[in-house]
């Protein structure tokens, strides 16, 4: 998978990282991770209260 510069998204990962879930690739990882950094606080807050 690629970013939108066109970089390998895997080498943004740290040489030993293992993804959150077993069935979820680095890559798919790597890319939650960066949406959720585009978040505002406040965004993250409503998003994860749902899940209370």
């Amino acid at each position: 998978m690629k970013n939108a510069s066109g970089a390998s998204l895997r080498t943004n990962a740290k040489p030993n990282y293992r993804p959150q879930a077993s069935d979820t690739s680095i890559e798919a990882d790597i890319y939650l991770f960066a949406r959720l950094r585009q978040l505002s606080l406040k965004q993250r807050v409503e998003m994860f209260a749902t899940f209370l």
